[in-house]
């Protein structure tokens, strides 16, 4: 999903189903252009990972300078 020409969304999900475990995982990205600066936060929530019965929730920033 596009929302301009410098600026994007996106979702994903996916799941790992194994014999003696399943992990499944979400993940919600985004980048803002602000002139020369581009930020891209990140969020990814993981349930049972490696089989075990918890949820992680993982935050991310990226940062980006376009050099002339």
């Amino acid at each position: 999903m596009s929302l301009g020409e410098e600026n994007a969304i996106g979702l994903a999900a996916g799941q790992n189903i194994r014999e003696d475990r399943n992990e499944t995982r979400m993940e919600a990205y985004l980048r803002w252009t602000l002139g020369q600066v581009a930020l891209s936060p990140d969020i990814q929530f993981v349930l049972n990972p490696e089989g075990q019965d918890r949820k992680v929730a993982v935050f991310g920033l990226r940062m980006q300078i376009a050099y002339p």
